[in-house]
């Protein structure tokens, strides 16, 4: 079940970071209207698939965290500490960028 998990999640994130690439680079600085499709096609559709992606890898990197676990679930070669590598990146990076916007709201609250 952590495997599938963990793999699915680690694909549907960086299938969304990449779509977010693609999107953002074909857009000139000088078309608004190209400009406000994608930003409503980056918030109703890429972000909630990275959501997604993100909640399925560390919801399964946290609960694979002994040698038993992951060798029970199949993870216990190359590709799958390649896998739970880059879900404790992704669990990481989602942990810093939300400790930044309760930094950042805290800052605009103290002032």
């Amino acid at each position: 079940m952590y495997k599938s998990r963990l793999i699915w999640g680690d694909l549907i994130f960086f299938f969304g970071i990449t779509l977010i690439a693609i999107l953002l680079d074909d857009i000139a600085p000088d078309e608004s209207s190209s400009a406000a499709s994608a930003v409503g096609i980056l918030i109703f559709a890429l972000l909630p698939l990275i959501g997604i992606g993100s909640l399925l890898a560390t919801s399964s990197v946290i609960k694979l965290t002994n040698i038993e676990k992951i060798s029970r679930s199949g993870l216990n070669n190359r590709l799958g500490y390649i896998f739970i590598a880059i879900g404790w990146l992704i669990t990481i990076g989602i942990a810093i960028v939300c400790l930044f916007f309760i930094y950042v709201l805290i800052g605009f609250n103290a002032t």
